[in-house]
């Protein structure tokens, strides 16, 4: 990549690429703390990008059109046919990235918002008891990952209830879901993993098109009836755009599952918090936002700039990466007083202190309302439960992008079952 100037390479520090580091996985806050205080903006030779890491800075980039998200580029597959495979993907990957209209994207949003309402009248009963039903089978067990046993399962049937598909999918849309997010991440892969995900996708692809083609979906489908309501709002391929709207949900599901991974994991090292959350359940909203800003499972995302600008001072180039550091913005001191301290009373409702893990401005993440449902519905079976288990074994991931566990063992002790003094409704 080009390099604007020379001074950028005599200061030496640590890299950004160590939040990578399997051993640095659990903990990268440390790291964050380090590069914030001495480099909050700075060009990181090992990841070719700009790092930003202040709040306001982060903050500033997300509300500026002049950083693209245009940004996914991909690998070359050694196998022709996974690549022609994989370049037949990238238009639909393309869009998934920019939707570039933001009307488009704000009706996106609206229209999920809507439909997770439409949860709460009609199916949220079901989705609760599933959840429940989840958590106690591992209680009778003794042990659990939480997030293979209970965070994938229950976010899969959650989209499966908001797609109308048969629950006997949910293992198959969590795979899908894996595939997308992992190409998405532009991440180098082996050969192997890589054919396996783009076969995957393409076959998330043709089912939901398919699916489009015969007229199967919108019988049951609460999404697909929401955007066709607003279809004057919608691009002329209307098929299209319920097609990456749908590509975008289920690229979601590894991301909200690590969530809901990464918050019982704070609930353990906090158990204040959870006794807090059971006696006070109408803290649960403000307890997800405060989550969502003490360890989310996005800590990174990617902008590319389409024009020579400054920020803060430092002069970035065009068509250089830039790295946010929302991880780092999170625990920021200027921003958060003692960010690193998990408190659920936290006041996170005025726009100048919200969490920002969903984005900001015209490309906000459509996702937030499913995510915000999952996640709660996870802490309401927790509450039911009342105790927190103990950690037996955690695995990081450390080969993607988000920010989260791929195992998260569990135990849970012998005595019997108690409920919240206040059970939530």
């Amino acid at each position: 990549m080009n390099i604007a100037s020379q001074h950028r390479d005599k200061v030496e520090q640590p890299s950004y690429s160590h939040i990578f580091d399997p051993v640095q996985r659990a903990n990268p806050f440390p790291l964050y703390h380090h590069l914030q205080e001495n480099h909050p903006i700075h060009w990181d030779k090992k990841m070719e990008s700009w790092i930003v890491l202040r709040y306001r800075d982060v903050l500033a980039v997300l509300n500026d059109e002049r950083f693209s998200t245009r940004c996914l580029k991909g690998q070359t597959a050694s196998n022709p046919a996974c690549q022609e495979q994989f370049q037949q993907l990238l238009p639909l990957f393309h869009e998934m990235v920019t939707l570039a209209c933001p009307q488009i994207r704000h009706q996106m949003r609206s229209n999920l918002g809507h439909v997770m309402v439409l949860f709460d009248k009609s199916v949220t009963a079901h989705i609760q008891s599933f959840a429940d039903h989840l958590l106690q089978t591992g209680i009778q067990k003794g042990e659990m990952d939480f997030i293979q046993d209970f965070a994938y399962p229950l976010v899969a049937r959650i989209v499966a209830e908001l797609a109308g598909l048969p629950e006997e999918l949910s293992k198959q849309i969590n795979i899908w879901g894996n595939s997308l997010e992992i190409l998405m991440d532009g991440l180098p892969l082996p050969d192997s993993l890589f054919a396996d995900a783009v076969n995957q996708s393409s076959a998330c692809v043709n089912y939901l098109q398919q699916r489009f083609a015969t007229g199967e979906s919108h019988a049951n489908d609460r999404y697909a009836q929401a955007i066709a309501a607003c279809k004057k709002n919608a691009e002329p391929d209307e098929t299209n755009q319920i097609l990456i709207h749908y590509l975008l949900i289920f690229s979601a599901i590894p991301i909200v599952a690590m969530l809901i991974g990464n918050s019982l994991h704070s609930l353990i090292a906090h158990p204040d918090q959870f006794e807090l959350l059971c006696t006070q359940p109408h803290l649960l909203t403000n307890a997800f936002r405060e989550l969502l800003r003490y360890n989310s499972s996005t800590h990174t995302v990617l902008r590319l700039t389409t024009t020579d600008l400054e920020l803060a001072g430092q002069h970035i180039e065009t068509q250089q990466a830039v790295l946010l550091g929302l991880g780092a913005a999170h625990r920021d001191p200027e921003q958060f007083s003692r960010p690193d301290v998990l408190d659920i009373t936290r006041d996170l409702t005025h726009q100048s202190e919200r969490p920002i893990s969903f984005g900001s401005g015209a490309h906000s993440c459509i996702g937030s309302p499913l995510t915000r449902f999952a996640v709660e519905c996870s802490l309401k079976s927790l509450m039911r439960y009342s105790r927190l288990p103990s950690i037996e074994m955690t695995e990081w991931e450390a080969e993607r992008v988000s920010h989260g566990m791929k195992v998260f063992r569990v135990l849970f002790s012998k005595q019997e079952e108690r409920q919240c003094k206040k059970i939530v409704r």
